[in-house]
């Protein structure tokens, strides 16, 4: 091989390290600005959204949340629905069911809240029927301190024992949740249902999900479970 063939190569290869280099920096800069601690992301309180643009029903999903199935259709023959309550969204989707079975009908009621400044989702509460009862999915930004758990108070009333972090998504830090009826009949009359979580800091970090349209929405995903 010829000097010029040498040198033609060493550029070549120097080219491409520097290019992969650039994309690894994109890549951690992006880890970076989408881990941020709570107090970092914007000062301003959050906003709640009932917009399902980027509902947490498909990450639920993906997540293996255990959620009610029912095999009637939707109304109008839909094989989707979005119906907003105030601060709360109920979202339906169809789906084709095992070979000779009728298609499953899956329902969820949801609130994520946005930042103000960013535009970037802080958290969101998902909730679906199950018997009497809802299982959630509770999602927090990164940056908390998943030993501590997060504990719950509807407006000032008792505070829980705290709740279990399960995992870290992309989404966020998953906190399963379950409600009885008669906590959700207490969330139905609240104005706020106020959630207390630890920074890596350790400093307290509160959250609060608001629950106008709650007894609306849920009322709406009961019937839709008939």
């Amino acid at each position: 091989m010829n000097l010029m063939a040498k040198i033609a190569i060493g550029t070549l290869a120097t080219a491409l390290i520097g290019a992969a280099a650039v994309v690894f920096m994109f890549n951690v800069l992006q880890c970076e600005a989408n881990t941020k601690q709570p107090g970092e992301t914007s000062q301003t309180p959050p906003k709640p959204s009932a917009s399902a643009s980027t509902s947490m029903f498909q990450i639920a999903e993906a997540s293996a949340q255990t959620g009610s199935r029912q095999s009637a259709a939707l109304p109008g023959g839909a094989s989707s629905l979005q119906e907003n309550y105030q601060d709360w969204v109920v979202l339906c989707t169809q789906q084709a069911g095992a070979e000779g079975q009728p298609p499953i009908k899956r329902c969820a009621m949801n609130q994520q809240q946005v930042s103000q400044q960013s535009g970037q989702r802080v958290l969101s509460l998902e909730l679906r029927q199950v018997g009497s009862g809802f299982e959630g999915a509770l999602y927090l930004p990164f940056g908390l301190s998943l030993d501590k758990g997060v504990t719950l108070q509807i407006d000032g009333g008792q505070i829980s024992q705290p709740n279990r972090f399960r995992t870290c998504l992309p989404a966020g830090c998953l906190v399963p949740l379950t409600f009885d009826a008669a906590y959700m009949t207490a969330l139905e009359k609240a104005s706020a249902l106020k959630i207390k979580a630890i920074a890596d800091g350790g400093a307290e970090t509160p959250f609060s999900i608001s629950m106008k349209g709650f007894g609306a929405a849920s009322a709406r995903l009961g019937a839709l479970a008939k």
